[in-house]
């Protein structure tokens, strides 16, 4: 039987010690965060709708605005092409024509971005990985005018 000396064991648990730093700092680098992955998809599939003055029920802009509804945005992505799914865009995706301008179709990376990101604390990561805000353009909205029925 060996007798290991402190020195050696001392050595194994720094070196031990050293990997599992490395190894947490890698894992936190590949972690998805508000900014660097959830952002992006917000802004390409949602916030059109989802902002203030937007149709949808609450604005998802911020990571403070999202956040708290991360369970639910996972939920409603999950749905795809059944009743309540989020975004609303019920399209085969293996019959007939399947490029469509402005498409807020989420894909699988989306979703399990989404997903992972929900579950793992939302976690809102680094500002500087924040895509520009994007600017919306309400001229063309709707506005309905009070009918002038006097004449």
């Amino acid at each position: 039987m060996r007798i290991i000396s402190a020195k050696t064991l001392l050595s194994g648990i720094a070196l031990a010690a050293t990997y599992m730093i490395s190894g947490t700092a890698a894992a936190q680098s590949d972690q998805v965060t508000f900014h660097k992955d959830i952002e992006p998809i917000l802004q390409r599939s949602c916030q059109n709708c989802h902002r203030e003055g937007g149709a949808g029920p609450m604005p998802l802009i911020s990571y403070d605005q999202v956040a708290p509804f991360a369970g639910l945005i996972e939920y409603k992505t999950a749905l795809r092409d059944r009743a309540g799914a989020m975004p609303p865009w019920y399209m085969e995706k293996d019959i007939g024509i399947q490029a469509y301008k402005d498409d807020p179709s989420l894909t699988d990376e989306e979703l399990a971005l989404i997903s992972t990101w929900a579950r793992s604390g939302t976690p809102k990561g680094d500002v500087s990985d924040a895509p520009e805000a994007l600017v919306f353009n309400d001229s063309l909205k709707l506005r309905i005018q009070p009918v002038d029925a006097t004449h």
